[in-house]
């Protein structure tokens, strides 16, 4: 996508590291791009919206309501404290500090589940966060780039509808041929009702099946479009993205915030949705070019 970018604006292009470190250049100006990461924010900004704990406090202080977090280290051995926080709101997230797409995200509602989630936190990451878990249908995603939300998309899970008739699993086999990961949970021989709809994944994240649904108008935008912005600029970001839940009682509160911008499922999505991500990264391209 940003070699397309780079042919229109008639920029230059190298690749470094098997292309996870690019270098776009234009005359004497030139900039990095690391994985996700565009030179627009500084290296603390970066470091805050990958620091889960750090940036979900920062926000909430700043009225910005955001999921609670609370930390631990991977090597934590005092597990009351977790517990406290189990008993306390009855169902929980376990994940990774840093990281994106869903990788590594548990779920515990007992000790047990809480404990194996922990033990296996310390097995792949340095450390974790627990939060209450929110049960909601939709969760959405909206880009910010310098100060202007420029889309907003809702995610839509992956999901099957009964015929009266067949099981989960062959509803499953005829609609999607080689789903992404289907939660563990779900009974896959059990036979949903006529138009009963079974949710496959607890998960919101794109890189876990669910599609982009881009909404453009109505409450959810506007609301969602204001706190973005509001949401940034707390944390001094110039160019991210910000996830959102829309809770059972209409309340939306901030899920996290990204320092990095993936695109491709979304762009992999539609035409329309290519398009619109090829905007996105070559205004972020045309932004770098001006500030070096």
């Amino acid at each position: 996508m940003l070699q397309e970018i780079c042919n229109n604006k008639k920029l230059s292009l190298s690749e470094y590291a098997d292309g996870w470190t690019l270098k776009i250049s234009k005359n004497k100006k030139s900039f990095f791009i690391w994985g996700y990461q565009f030179p627009l924010d500084s290296a603390p900004v970066r470091n805050i919206c990958d620091d889960k704990s750090s940036h979900s406090e920062i926000l909430n202080k700043n009225n910005v309501k955001t999921f609670e977090s609370f930390w631990f280290p991977s090597t934590t051995t005092d597990f009351s404290k977790c517990e406290e926080i189990l008993n306390t709101y009855k169902e929980v997230v376990i994940k990774p500090n840093t990281g994106t797409g869903g990788k590594n995200v548990l779920k515990a509602s007992n000790k047990k589940e809480l404990i194996n989630a922990i033990e296996k936190m310390a097995d792949v990451e340095e450390s974790f966060i627990i939060s209450p878990f929110y049960k909601y249908d939709y969760e959405y995603r909206a880009i910010v780039l310098d100060s202007k939300v420029k889309v907003i998309y809702r995610k839509d899970r992956m999901f099957v509808l009964g015929d009266g008739e067949s099981k989960v699993a062959k509803l499953i086999e005829e609609k999607y041929k080689k789903p992404a990961a289907i939660d563990p949970e779900i009974n896959i021989k059990y036979k949903p009702k006529k138009h009963e709809k079974i949710i496959l994944n607890w998960k919101h994240n794109l890189a876990q099946g669910a599609t982009p649904t881009v909404i453009t108008n109505g409450k959810i935008f506007t609301e969602i479009q204001s706190l973005s912005v509001k949401a940034a600029k707390t944390l001094g970001l110039n160019f991210g993205s910000v996830d959102f839940a829309e809770l059972p009682n209409g309340e939306i509160m901030v899920v996290e915030v990204n320092g990095g911008v993936m695109l491709e499922k979304f762009s992999q999505s539609s035409k329309e949705n290519y398009e619109k991500s090829l905007d996105i990264y070559g205004e972020a391209v045309s932004l770098c070019l001006k500030h070096n």
